[in-house]
């Protein structure tokens, strides 16, 4: 589970409380509400390093250290299996360092194993577009297609 996010269950609803569901329907309106924006906040934090990766790439700029740190517990936890907690220390890197190309891959690939393939989609296109002649760029956007195939069902 991602920081900031929220879970719940909806119990018994007795009838004798009323505003039960309408609490809960309001809950679930925030919590969308509030992913979205965070959605939208990663992906203004992912154009904005664009130019920034590119300058970063030129002048050979080391990974940051507390990046690595959750770069290698992501890797960790990719032994494990363990692959919604990587995807999370994956995205706890790319807020510190959104420029690195091998984390936007491989939080794609984590994702897609943990069923969040929309997710997954959004990760791989930030990986292409951080490097559109990668090597692997065909096999990369064979994944997009085929987690949607997999997202539609």
């Amino acid at each position: 589970m991602l920081a900031g996010q929220h879970t719940f269950s909806l119990g018994r609803i007795s009838s004798g409380n009323r505003d039960d569901v309408p609490n809960a329907l309001h809950v679930l309106q925030q919590n969308a509400i509030k992913q979205k924006n965070e959605s939208d906040e990663y992906k203004a934090r992912f154009v904005a390093s664009l130019a920034d990766y590119r300058k970063k790439a030129a002048a050979n700029i080391a990974f940051p250290e507390e990046a690595n740190k959750y770069k290698v517990q992501a890797e960790g936890a990719v032994r494990d299996k363990a692959f919604d907690d990587a995807a999370d220390f994956y995205a706890a890197a790319l807020n510190i360092a959104p420029w690195w190309p091998v984390g936007h891959f491989n939080r794609a690939l984590v994702l897609g194993e943990a069923g969040e393939y929309e997710l997954a989609r959004r990760e791989m296109n930030y990986y292409l577009q951080l490097v559109p002649d990668a090597p692997n760029a065909r096999a990369a956007q064979d994944k997009i297609y085929d987690w949607g195939r997999l997202d539609s069902k």
